[in-house]
């Protein structure tokens, strides 16, 4: 159960990303809440940019709470990612 619990969230992180954070270029975000919704999903959508060179990570015009929570988001959303790939792996040592 808890590897497809693994599977789910990596899946479920990427179709979040590639459905519901579309950031568009030259608009201008500011804010805590775009800056966060970014930050959690950069690390989906810098592996979704290897496909689609339209899609960005950041936003190109954004305030400083945007920059702020955005590093707070992608640094939380690694640290989870991280804790998610050391979690499968060592299940599948230990089974």
């Amino acid at each position: 159960m808890e590897k497809q619990f693994n599977l789910l969230s990596i899946v479920g992180g990427f179709l979040i990303a590639y459905f519901l954070v579309h950031i568009k270029m030259n608009e201008y975000y500011g804010g805590i809440f775009w800056g966060s919704w970014h930050g959690v999903f950069a690390p989906y959508n810098w592996i979704l940019h290897w496909f689609d060179s339209g899609r960005i990570i950041k936003a190109t015009t954004y305030n400083s709470w945007y920059n702020f929570t955005w590093w707070c988001g992608i640094i939380s959303s690694i640290a989870a990612s991280v804790g998610v790939i050391i979690d499968s792996i060592s299940s599948f040592f230990n089974d």
